[in-house]
Order: C-alpha cells, then structure tokens, then sequence
C-alpha cells in the first residue's frame, strides 16, 4: 500500500558534491521522454513534493531525480564497510561511546545462560541431547501436533490447561537477567537507550530494570484480556496457572473493562491467530528510526522475515552496527562484531 508523504523543497536541496547514478539519469531521462510530469512520476511512487510556485520545470525535475536516488539507495541492501576488518572490544566501545539513541534489538542468544528455554526453530532445534525441549514436551502432554497450538487463541478459549500448563513450567524457573540485560539497563541509566526490541518472551530486560522496551512477541510477566488488551494482573493468572497443574479445575479469569463474551485474560503472549501483540510497535518506530544513531544487536542477527529484521532494514545505511553474539557471523553487514 502506498503510503502519501510530503517532502519539502528545502530538504532536498541539491548538493553540489551529488553525483546522480546513470541508472536515476536514465530512468528520468526515459520519463519525460514519455511527457510524463515530475508530479506523475511522484504520485506513482506514492509520494509528493512540495515546492516554491516560482521554481521551474528543470528544477522540479531535479529534485524528482535526488529524491528517487536516494530512495534507491535505502532500498540497496547494506553491504559491510570497507575499514571493518576483525573488531575489538575497544572498537565496540567507540561505537557505544560516541552515541547518545542507541537502539538495540535482544535476540533469543541474549538470555540463554540464564535457563530460560527457546522456543524451536524453524529447522527444529533440540538440546545437545536430542530431547524434546520444555514447548515439545508440554504440547505432547496435551496431545497438540506441534508446539505452535500452545499458542493459538482459539484453542485457549476452547481449553486453557495447555497454556495454563506452559506458563506454570515457565514461570517456576527462577531465570535472573543475563550480562547482556545488565548492559541494557547501564545504557538506560546512562541515558544512551533510545528504545530495545526483545524477540524474547522471558521478560528479563524488565526484571533487569529497563523500560524503554517493547516485547515484540509478548512477555510471560504480563498479562491482558485477550479482545480489548486491557492490562490485567499477572500474578492473579500465574496462581490459576499454578492451581490448574496441581489438578485444580482451571478457573475462567476475565477482563473488567469490557464485556465481551470473549473478554479471556491470558498471558501477554504471542498468538499465531493474532501475530501482533506489540501493539503501537509502527508509531513508535516512526519517530526512533530518524533518531537512532547506532543499532546494538545483542544475539544472532535476526532472520529474515521477523519484526526484529525489519527494523534492522529500516535503519539508515550511516547508523553504525554493533553486533554481540556467542559465535561470529560471517558475510555480516555490522560494523563491529564480539
């Protein structure tokens, strides 16, 4: 879908250092060829541009030309730079250092050593041993196909137990904030945390006292009605949750706030028929993106195709990449990785 954006005339003003690519010339060149309008060729972009009446057609044109030339070069995929050789701790310090909005994506290798299980990869990861890890396990014990019905709305209306059972398992693990949450929480204090992005469910980056964060697939510390996402009481639902393993017929907590005949309350979860619990995330990233001025990825770098990968892509090819993962990544767009 096209989205309309207005671009004022003054903040594309041509630069004389600004070299055209011959691909934008001849683009341009192939347009008014056809006597088209540097209007026509905005709207079909979804865009349009604002400028002084007494501007020409020459310098309408012009600014049509640097403003898809540089469309084109956020849409190129960012390539490593040049003077990014094997990076130190002291070159992640810099990078750190010399930024004061450092947005940072947590991914899953962020809260490994503290206990808390991942949920299996698409290529179906096990533990070193092969067994079936704690989501394989609870989905067996209630006859689900695969670990993904844990996480479908409509089969907690239709029988809570295995969430229920899941949410138990989860939250008698006593799992404290790793290093990496300890760094969130420093740059939040320093005044440099301009927002983080958790892929992660284990709540740790709040636990570790960081606020600036947004749960990108739920949180198991939170919880909310299912239809209208009023806020509920956590602690009331892990006490059901607990209750219900120890054999208790699972009790039916509802929302307050609206009357829905849905109105369930239910961890602050992802669901596979609701993809979207981080509600707010494009408003939020609509004012973070322009301002961040370094990206601090704390895990692997995320897969293509994930809220976390999209954000990376967002960002504007001069904000300096930190990478911090268990094991290097080769053929990586970072500037520094450890």
């Amino acid at each position: 879908k096209k989205e309309n954006k207005s671009v004022m005339a003054n903040e594309l003003e041509p630069r004389a250092s600004h070299v055209l690519p011959a691909a934008v010339s001849a683009w341009i060149s192939g347009r008014r060829a056809r006597r088209e309008s540097p209007e026509d060729v905005l709207a079909d972009l979804g865009l349009c541009l604002a400028s002084e009446a007494s501007e020409s057609e020459e310098e309408r044109w012009l600014r049509v030309a640097y403003l898809v030339a540089e469309c084109r070069s956020l849409c190129r995929p960012r390539s490593r730079p040049a003077s990014a050789g094997d990076t130190t701790a002291t070159d992640a310090a810099r990078i750190l250092a010399g930024a004061s909005a450092v947005l940072v994506l947590v991914g899953a290798d962020a809260s490994e050593s503290s206990g808390f299980p991942c949920f299996p990869s698409p290529a179906g990861a096990r533990p070193v041993d092969g067994s079936p890890n704690l989501f394989e396990r609870v989905a067996a014990r209630h006859g689900l196909a695969t670990p993904e019905r844990l996480f479908e709305m409509s089969s907690f209306v239709a029988n809570p137990a295995p969430l229920y059972d899941l949410l138990h398992e989860l939250r008698r693990r006593e799992c404290v904030p790793t290093t990496c949450h300890k760094l969130l929480a420093q740059l939040e204090r320093r005044g440099s945390l301009l927002h983080a992005y958790s892929a992660n469910v284990d709540g740790l980056e709040s636990a570790a006292g960081v606020r600036r964060v947004s749960h990108l697939h739920g949180s198991v510390r939170l919880a909310h009605c299912c239809v209208c996402r009023a806020p509920a009481d956590p602690a009331r639902l892990g006490a059901v949750a607990d209750a219900a393993h120890d054999g208790a017929r699972a009790a039916e907590l509802r929302c307050s706030s609206c009357s829905h005949e849905l109105n369930h309350i239910v961890p602050a979860l992802a669901c596979t028929d609701d993809p979207a619990p981080c509600r707010g995330l494009e408003d939020g990233l609509r004012t973070q993106l322009p301002r961040a001025d370094a990206c601090l990825v704390l895990g692997q770098p995320p897969p293509a195709g994930t809220h976390a990968a999209s954000i990376l892509a967002s960002l504007s090819h001069h904000v300096p990449r930190l990478l911090l993962a268990a094991s290097r990544v080769e053929g990586h767009a970072f500037d520094a990785q450890l």
